[in-house]
């Protein structure tokens, strides 16, 4: 698929997926214990469970797209979930062009909370907007007026961390 279309489905760029294939794919390799799923090519497990975070679509979906079963695509998302956070959730995460500190966010957002492990608080709103002339269904939201949604996701510091207009 071209470039714009696969960032649009998976949310990173095809080069962003490569770089995390080659990063995780090792541990993916050296974790495996399961027979079931040697055939598959790790990439195609770690688009699934890219897919499914993009998209929150259901297992069967995501199983007929990527040519896996249901419960396959549920190992390999346990798997990919389990390595990425081995390896990117230790004292620093990085990612190309990023770093940011894990281990300092999620303490403080233990102090604020009292919940462990957190690196996030997320939330939405709907933007008003006037109703477009092109697909104007498109914008009309469940509270009854057009709107674009707005998600944010900020740290303990309420200091933006993610934000996605659209």
């Amino acid at each position: 698929m071209p470039d714009f279309e696969f960032k649009r489905h998976f949310r990173l760029t095809r080069s962003t997926f490569e770089w995390l294939c080659c990063e995780i794919v090792p541990l993916l390799r050296r974790n495996s214990h399961e027979p079931g799923i040697i055939g598959l090519a790790w990439e195609q497990k770690i688009g699934a469970s890219l897919w499914f975070l993009a998209t929150g679509e259901c297992f069967r979906s995501i199983g007929e797209r990527f040519g896996m079963g249901e419960s396959t695509v549920s190992y390999a998302l346990r798997q990919f979930f389990d390595v990425i956070i081995a390896k990117f959730l230790a004292a620093k995460i990085i990612f190309p062009n990023t770093e940011l500190e894990i281990n300092g966010i999620m303490s403080g957002f233990k102090g604020i909370g009292k919940i462990p492990n957190v690196i996030g608080a997320i939330d939405g709103s709907h933007i008003p907007i006037k109703a477009p002339h092109l697909f104007p269904v498109d914008y009309f939201n469940r509270k009854g007026f057009y709107s674009i949604v707005l998600q944010a996701v900020v740290d303990y510091k309420k200091k933006f961390l993610d934000i996605c207009v659209g």
